[in-house]
């Protein structure tokens, strides 16, 4: 947001126009005259411009630079942009303002309000600042009879006669001699040094020879006295400087006689000016630009600033700290500087990296130099930036960026977990804050983790703050006491904002993506004991799109824990299962799990069918058929679900089949019997089996089958009481249809014994005890059947839309 100034081989400031300005110049010579727009427009159409280009509003060198200068021959353009390609014109332009101050009164109030703007803006930056006392330079030079009535102004004086006194006094110390008196001969002479003399007492502490050998050195101000003041000339005498080495005796040294004032110019910019890459400052704040440009940056012989790659020798870089006592200004960098990370693995540690490209040969890649974009990533209570460099193919030609999935995948683990964060369009974010959306739940949602990053980074903030505003107190309570000459303190930088709820579940989604490999080994690392088999259709009617119609069955494989481990959708039912089948048998084989013992099915459980084919491979599994299944088979039976003695026909069903634990059902009826004692409640035998509910038999006492035989015997005698005119209901319609349930009976006998619990199989596993009654009672997980993927098939078409 804030214009780059051009600079020449050696340094110093280019004042010529660019071709872009000679081009703009031209074109403005022959338009017709235009009002110019008043202030209120100039002010809205920058806020507009400033935020179409993320611009902050509340920083007044970004506003101004996008306001339109309404006069001279570059009209029409922006504040910055005249910076940047017509610095001279623009310092010429100011000159004149600062020489007439009341020739604004001649123009109209528009263009004395721009004007007045523009010159507010070109004084804001040091670059700027040094091109304006260069025109006056220019302009006294060619104009003595002008700068003959001027007086000589107090920088001059200031950096004459000032003596500096070691640091502890220098506040205290520093006296202003009397203004000399000068005659109009010698006025001109000193009025061609003002602007030069400032910066020389700026910078004659700073030359690359005065070294200081010891921590009780002293540099004396120059001092410059003016002779002759009724001679043909004045005469300025050289500043000397004196220093104490740490081997106590003094030395004196003189500084050069012939000091150039364009080398005094550009080392004042060096030392006043940041310079970082140019894609790196609408990103990077002015507080963050001052200390990475002095710790990595340099200026090359175009004039153009470059990472000095000798100096990357470490990830992270960090801004200066809080000294503990201020005996200056405060730096901003100081207290809200960010660190930076500065991503280079080719460099740092020496890989070889290959081009990630699958059409390239994976050819070697090279470094690039320092890609133009850095990142801003929002951490727990900070914020951090990373910095990237690029690496080229020398065979497809194309560069890519070494902090790309494609590029940090190839370093090995202990490498590659040193990068933080993961990236996104235009911010990053670290790992720490992704790992609290790992898991999320009612309390641990998106937008409770941003207000939570809003709270934490609003305190460091305010921490920041408090502790820069307390120091510059100390600072001011010294001006007001006149200890101190009087500074300038720079604003606090707003807080930095923190991203919606929105971008960070973008961010969990990259998250997700980029462990896919991760989920999917944890996925497919889940085995059992116990497997079931189940299929529906239900899910692959929700199929829609281009897969519609393509698939008729949705099949699913589940251990005993409840787990699914593997899911497929086929045409038919039982055809095109066994690719998958292969791939669990082939799991279990490449992990080294011992082959499941049991597997429940809804369908082809007995004899050499095909599914018993595909599992050749397990020939000591037993398969089992589901208990839910056979017993749906003899309600096909039934005239109708619901005739007032279906539901009793069913769970009397039940009851042939299994039979309850004697012992579970004994220590279930103690624990129920002293809850009722307790509560003074009747506890017969009867009142105790009447208050016993469904789920707690299912939860604490276990179930076995009876055996093929009685089964069978009981299934029949069953059916025969529930048949015929003992079936009614009150208005006279039967439960069974008598024929159908002859077929039914006759069919699945051969099934009677498909859902018997294997022997030597354990289908019951304790989860926990429960205390009832003052008794503790085991709980139990059943694993027989399949009624967990039929709870997991209902499930799944619920949360699937669609009909």
């Amino acid at each position: 947001m804030e214009p780059r100034f051009r600079r020449r081989a050696d340094g110093s400031l280019n004042l010529a126009d660019t071709l872009e300005a000679a081009k703009v110049k031209e074109a403005n010579k022959g338009k017709p005259y235009t009002r110019p727009l008043s202030p209120e427009i100039v002010l809205n159409k920058a806020k507009k411009s400033l935020i179409l280009h993320h611009g902050d509003l509340a920083n007044r060198k970004h506003l101004l630079g996008f306001f339109e200068i309404q006069f001279g021959v570059f009209r029409g353009q922006t504040f910055r942009w005249v910076a940047e390609n017509a610095l001279g014109y623009a310092a010429y332009l100011v000159a004149a303002m600062k020489r007439d101050p009341t020739g604004g009164s001649k123009d109209s109030q528009e263009h004395a309000h721009n004007k007045g703007s523009f010159r507010e803006y070109i004084e804001l930056f040091p670059s700027g600042r040094i091109a304006i006392a260069l025109k006056e330079e220019q302009y006294a030079e060619k104009a003595p009879h002008h700068a003959a009535s001027t007086q000589l102004t107090p920088p001059i004086q200031h950096a004459a006669a000032t003596q500096l006194t070691p640091p502890t006094q220098h506040a205290a110390a520093t006296q202003l001699t009397p203004p000399t008196q000068l005659t109009p001969t010698t006025q001109h002479t000193a009025t061609t040094h003002t602007s030069i003399a400032s910066l020389r007492s700026l910078l004659v502490t700073r030359l690359p020879n005065q070294k200081t050998t010891g921590p009780s050195a002293t540099l004396s101000r120059p001092t410059a006295s003016i002779e002759g003041a009724t001679g043909p000339s004045a005469t300025l005498t050289r500043p000397t400087a004196s220093i104490e080495g740490a081997t106590g005796s003094s030395a004196t040294l003189a500084l050069p006689t012939e000091i150039d004032d364009s080398t005094l110019l550009a080392e004042a910019t060096v030392f006043e000016e940041a310079y970082v890459a140019s894609g790196w400052i609408h990103t990077l704040p002015e507080v963050d630009q001052r200390w990475i440009s002095k710790a990595l940056f340099r200026w090359t012989a175009q004039g153009h600033p470059e990472l000095i790659f000798s100096r990357v020798d470490k990830l992270w870089w960090y801004p200066p700290q809080v000294p503990l006592k201020t005996s200056n200004s405060p730096s901003l960098e100081n207290y809200f500087g960010h660190p930076l990370l500065l991503w280079m693995p080719r460099k740092l540690w020496q890989v070889k990296l290959t081009c990630p490209h699958t059409d390239c040969q994976k050819d070697l890649l090279t470094s690039a130099g320092l890609h133009q974009k850095i990142r801003q990533v929002v951490a727990l209570g900070k914020m951090y930036f990373v910095a990237s460099e690029y690496l080229a193919c020398r065979r497809c030609k194309r560069k890519v960026i070494s902090w790309s999935h494609g590029i940090v995948s190839q370093l090995d683990i202990g490498h590659r977990v040193q990068f933080p964060c993961i990236l996104t369009s235009k911010l990053a974010c670290d790992l720490e804050v992704v790992s609290l959306m790992r898991q999320r739940g009612l309390g641990n949602s998106s937008s409770q983790i941003q207000r939570k990053l809003q709270e934490r980074h609003a305190e460091v903030w305010l921490q920041k703050t408090v502790q820069y505003l307390t120091d510059c107190m100390g600072i001011a309570s010294a001006v007001t006491s006149s200890l101190i000459l009087p500074v300038t303190f720079e604003p606090a930088p707003s807080m930095p904002s923190i991203p919606k709820h929105r971008w960070l579940m973008q961010v969990y989604a990259q998250d997700v993506l980029q462990r896919l490999d991760e989920i999917k080994a944890s996925i497919t690392s889940q085995y059992g004991r116990i497997l079931k088999m189940d299929s529906t259709k239900k899910v692959a009617r929700k199929l829609a799109g281009r897969s519609y119609g393509t698939a008729t069955w949705a099949t699913n494989v589940g251990n005993e824990y409840g787990q699914v481990i593997m899911s497929v959708l086929t045409a038919s039912e039982g055809f095109g299962l066994g690719p998958m089948i292969e791939g669990l048998i082939k799991r279990y084989r490449v992990a080294g799990v011992a082959p499941p013992e049991v597997l429940y099915v809804d369908r082809d459980c007995c004899g050499n069918t095909l599914l018993r084919r595909m599992f050749e491979e397990w020939e000591q599994m037993t398969i089992r058929l589901d208990v839910w299944h056979f017993m749906r088979r003899f309600s096909v039976g039934c005239t109708t679900d619901s005739h007032q003695l279906y539901a009793t026909f069913m769970s009397r069903l039940s009851h042939c089949i299994f039979m309850w634990d004697q012992g579970d059902l004994t220590a279930l009826k103690k624990a129920k019997r002293a809850e009722l004692e307790a509560d003074r409640k009747p506890s017969s035998e009867a009142d105790v089996l009447r208050c016993i509910s469904r789920s707690e038999l299912a939860l604490h006492c276990r179930r076995t089958t009876r055996g093929t035989k009685e089964t069978l015997a009981m299934i029949e005698s069953h059916i025969q009481a529930f048949d015929g005119d003992a079936g009614r209901d009150t208005l006279g319609v039967p439960l069974i249809n008598s024929a159908r349930m002859r077929e039914i009976l006759k069919s699945q006998r051969k099934h009677v014994a498909c859902i018997q619990d294997p022997l030597g199989v354990q289908l019951y596993m304790q989860t926990g005890t429960v205390v009832k009654g003052g008794h503790r009672l085991p709980t139990y997980r059943c694993a027989r059947g399949s009624t967990s993927l039929e709870s997991f098939h209902l499930h799944l078409n619920r949360f699937i839309p669609g009909k």
